[in-house]
């Protein structure tokens, strides 16, 4: 039975992770538009989602070492703050290489923000229940999944782009008022972290990797989020274009997709903590490649929502895997989120442009089966690795 602090915990980060992932989700729907309303390119367009991810990707390892200096607190509201002023700035760019940059530096206010949230939700699952720590990704996919493009959607279908991102960019003042709110419920460490050098930084991100299946979970990671990004991307074009199917029916499989994603995160917590990181991960990558198979093969509308749902599901017990490995393991929770959050950006960075390849020489549908391989090289190294024993046996969480 949990404590009501634990219970009001527990639905201030669920607020604040919803309330982040609308705000998100009406810009990236809104973004492609408003740069086409530029003049980009397609190509052009494409670039600027890498420039995203790849500010994600080089700040990560940054953002954690400064999280464990100045504390979530301190990092999170500056990395809001700076998504705040991002937004503010957009309507007024009138010239691509203008909004590239504010892109770029809206994807380092966005690492810096997530990963004082991921290290003070590791820190706070003891209170919490560590068989919830894939609530948080639920919650975000809601927002991001759902509300956020509906939203978006409307707004854009009027012509309003300022109007979303003004509004995106009120709403991002909810998850401040929120977090502020949660800090006295988190019990404080007795003192603050020693400063770290680059050796020093370096050492430490060392030894995070030497622990039990790590390295596995980062690969899982990466897998999850590219798979994830090349089936919303791809799903859409592939059934229309090679399927002869109308485009609104590519909505059934990304909500279906998306719907067992969040029922998986919310519901398979606790057999994720229960079985250990290498059954769950290699049930996960089974289930991945069954589903990317299904959906490059099959051409009836049920079987296609059916696999869909299934990887789904699949995604779910992989992120479920990787979180709680991430959530187990001893150390600063800054450096701990900062790692994860590489993982995440190096699979958002990586998987288009291996996506595009394939697609540019054996169509659309061929992407999704051309990921299969690499969910079969982690499995088996992921196989090859000792057997596991529970989590919570081998490495208590952190009790902050």
């Amino acid at each position: 039975m949990q404590s009501s602090d634990a219970r009001r915990l527990l639905l201030g980060y669920l607020l604040l992770n919803a309330s982040i992932g609308i705000a998100v989700g009406m810009t990236q729907l809104a973004l492609p538009l408003f740069a086409f309303h530029l003049g980009a390119s397609p190509a052009e367009i494409g670039v600027m989602r890498a420039v995203a991810g790849a500010g994600l990707l080089l700040t990560a390892i940054p953002a954690g070492l400064l999280n464990d200096r100045f504390g979530s607190q301190a990092m999170f509201h500056i990395g809001n703050v700076a998504g705040i002023l991002c937004c503010l700035m957009l309507p007024s760019i009138q010239a691509l290489s203008l909004l590239l940059f504010a892109l770029g530096a809206e994807g380092v206010a966005r690492s810096v923000k997530f990963n004082a949230l991921s290290s003070s939700f590791y820190r706070a699952l003891p209170l919490i229940g560590v068989d919830k720590v894939g609530w948080s990704r639920a919650s975000f996919s809601i927002g991001l999944g759902f509300v956020g493009p509906l939203l978006g959607g409307a707004l854009v279908g009027r012509g309003d782009f300022a109007v979303v991102f003004f509004l995106a960019a009120a709403i991002q003042l909810v998850p401040s008022l929120i977090f502020a709110r949660l800090a006295p419920m988190r019990r404080k460490g007795a003192s603050a972290p020693e400063r770290l050098g680059v050796r020093g930084a370096a050492r430490a991100y060392a030894g995070l990797l030497a622990h039990r299946d790590v390295p596995a979970a980062l690969g899982a990671e990466a897998i999850s989020a590219g798979c994830f990004n090349i089936f919303n991307a791809f799903i859409g074009v592939a059934v229309t274009t090679e399927l002869a199917m109308p485009a609104w029916k590519a909505g059934l499989f990304v909500g279906a997709e998306g719907v067992a994603y969040i029922f998986a995160l919310f519901l398979l917590g606790r057999l994720a903590q229960r079985h250990g990181y290498r059954a769950v991960a290699l049930s996960g990558l089974a289930l991945l490649s069954l589903a990317l198979t299904g959906v490059s093969l099959s051409s009836g509308e049920e079987v296609l929502i059916g696999f869909s749902a299934l990887l789904g599901v699949g995604l779910g017990l992989l992120n479920l895997a990787a979180a709680t490995r991430a959530a187990t393991l001893p150390g600063e929770k800054g450096k701990v989120a900062a790692l994860f959050s590489t993982a995440v950006s190096v699979g958002i960075v990586v998987a288009p442009i291996y996506a595009g390849i394939v697609a540019t020489f054996c169509g659309c549908r061929a992407v999704f089966i051309a990921f299969v391989p690499t969910c079969l090289l982690l499995a088996a190294y992921t196989a090859s690795r000792r057997a596991d024993v529970p989590l919570e046996e081998d490495e208590a969480p952190e009790t902050a």
